[in-house]
């Protein structure tokens, strides 16, 4: 299997001095979808879907921590 992103946030100095989030990530329920339709014998689906269920809901809390501090 080749690697893949799952998330990244990262906080970028632009030229004007402002910052700027950048948030990406795969969808937990789109990454349940891939699976199941090209590795449907992949037993560790559902734990990696909870994961990135658990990776967004920490993240969006943290964005709107650092949202507030922009």
């Amino acid at each position: 299997m080749k690697r893949a992103t799952i998330s990244e946030v990262r906080v970028e100095l632009k030229e004007d001095g402002n910052l700027e989030l950048i948030y990406r990530s795969i969808p937990a329920d789109k990454f349940r979808e891939v699976m199941d339709l090209g590795l449907p014998e992949y037993e560790n689906t559902e734990l990696l879907k909870s994961f990135m269920d658990r990776l967004e809901n920490i993240t969006r809390e943290y964005l709107e921590d650092v949202k507030k501090l922009l």
